[in-house]
């Protein structure tokens, strides 16, 4: 394959999500770097980290050409199609603005967006008008088995939202995010937010806090627990004629059908089962940067918009919380 149909991707930032849950291990996919290496058509010309260390180890890892800690040099030395951004949440808005400046064509983006509203804005008023598109990497959205359950719910399959309950822990941007994003994948605009006490568990940078969303006339009620004693994700979304559940690394979509056994009564009737796919979603968060970078009609399945919102409910519930106190519970 020429450079004609292979993408040039760069690796920025080398750390656990960027490269290092895959080094040295075979498995699922769960890193930026090990997608594009399992896309034929992509391949991974430089890595970018501001520990030199981690650079090189990722450089070797994926049998790249070369290790950088200036990302403005790495890109002076390579023709990038695609930029594979995951930093940590702080440093997302310089290097954005970088690959812009240097007219990279597509960069797939780990969420959260940014550690603040004003920071997102910024980030997205960087890519606006820029030759730059972008794809963000809440992985769920692109997982082949509960993508569809989502366009079913979204379509209105399930009619209006009635109810929603949503369990997690490690942060409400950081996590809770996934869970706000697929709230609005599923249901459509939160149109209010209002925020209870906040979970005493050693994230005072990333609070992880009970939050109401108002789903027009629907409330989803995220529970926050303490991601020390065990990582929790859990959705139940509910709706008029049936329901969507994530758990247990599983997705469960069920309709409201005539009860079998009693007459005259309604149940839900299992229709769709299907394990939940991390590494084949990455793979395709991947491939849809690298089709941004050569189809001007391919479209984001998750854009900046769509990150952006995501965190404007997560800045809208840090403010209601603060209003209220900074109120806080132990978890038990």
């Amino acid at each position: 394959m020429d450079r004609a149909t292979v993408s040039q991707v760069a690796l920025v930032g080398c750390g656990a999500i960027g490269s290092r849950f895959d080094e040295g291990r075979l498995g699922p996919v769960r890193t930026h770097a090990r997608a594009f290496a399992a896309h034929p058509g992509a391949r991974l010309v430089a890595t970018c980290d501001s520990d030199p260390e981690r650079a090189l180890a990722a450089q070797r890892a994926w049998g790249a050409d070369a290790a950088y800690t200036d990302l403005e040099a790495l890109l002076s030395a390579h023709a990038v199609d695609v930029v594979s951004l995951a930093t940590s949440t702080s440093a997302r808005l310089a290097p954005l603005r970088a690959i812009v400046a240097a007219r990279v064509p597509a960069v797939l983006c780990e969420k959260p967006l940014a550690e603040t509203r004003e920071e997102g804005e910024a980030v997205a008023a960087a890519l606006a008008g820029s030759g730059t598109r972008a794809v963000v990497n809440f992985w769920r959205r692109f997982d082949p088995g509960l993508a569809p359950l989502l366009a079913r719910a979204r379509a209105g399959e399930l009619g209006a939202l009635a109810r929603g309950v949503v369990v997690y822990g490690k942060g409400l941007n950081n996590n809770g995010s996934h869970a706000i994003d697929l709230v609005r994948a599923a249901c459509g605009e939160i149109d209010r937010v209002s925020a209870g006490a906040r979970v005493v568990d050693g994230r005072d940078d990333d609070p992880s806090l009970d939050v109401t969303l108002h789903v027009g006339a629907a409330r989803v009620s995220l529970v926050a627990t303490d991601c020390r004693r065990y990582s929790v994700f859990e959705i139940d979304l509910l709706f008029e004629r049936g329901r969507l559940r994530l758990a247990d690394g599983r997705a469960r979509l069920s309709v409201a059908s005539p009860d079998p056994t009693f007459a005259g009564y309604t149940s839900l009737a299992l229709e769709a089962d299907v394990a939940l796919d991390p590494g084949a979603a990455f793979v395709a968060a991947a491939g849809e940067a690298l089709l941004l970078a050569r189809s001007p009609a391919a479209r984001p399945t998750a854009s900046i918009d769509d990150a952006l919102a995501a965190l404007r409910v997560v800045d809208a519930a840090r403010r209601a919380h603060a209003a209220d106190h900074d109120t806080e519970r132990t978890d038990r």
